[in-house]
């Protein structure tokens, strides 16, 4: 009680208040199980990655392997008929969903990113708490 003698008497209440409400928080386990978490959706971020950055370079390979097939058109005419192909379509239906699921996996990763910093933050407050007391 002396340490919060510097602050005014309705923050002392309010913080002890609130310390005496408070059951303590087991950080250890949670910032654990928080790093696990991040370990495995960056496992699962980095190969979704990998396959979408695959599948967008792979665009224009696919384009290029179906306008051979039209070698006997000029090469505007190939394109366009390359670019409305049912092969080239689902191509890049996949590669839609490549780049949602990578985007998805890093947001989700950035989220347990930011639990594990507020964890840490709440830990670091609970320790200025103890000092104080």
């Amino acid at each position: 009680e002396r340490s919060l003698a510097r602050f005014p008497r309705e923050t002392r209440l309010f913080s002890t208040a609130l310390w005496a409400m408070s059951d303590p928080i087991d950080f250890l386990s949670k910032m654990t199980e928080v790093c696990q978490l991040i370990e495995e959706l960056g496992l699962q971020y980095a190969e979704a990655k990998g396959t979408s950055w695959h599948m967008q370079e792979m665009r224009r390979v696919m384009l290029a392997h179906e306008m051979a097939q039209y070698d006997n058109l000029p090469v505007s005419q190939r394109e366009i008929k390359a670019l409305v192909s049912d092969t080239y379509k689902t191509r890049l239906d996949g590669t839609q969903q490549a780049i949602q699921r990578e985007h998805t996996l890093k947001a989700k990763l950035e989220r347990y990113q930011a639990q594990f910093e507020a964890y840490r933050s709440l830990c670091s407050l609970e320790k200025a708490k103890m000092n104080l007391i």
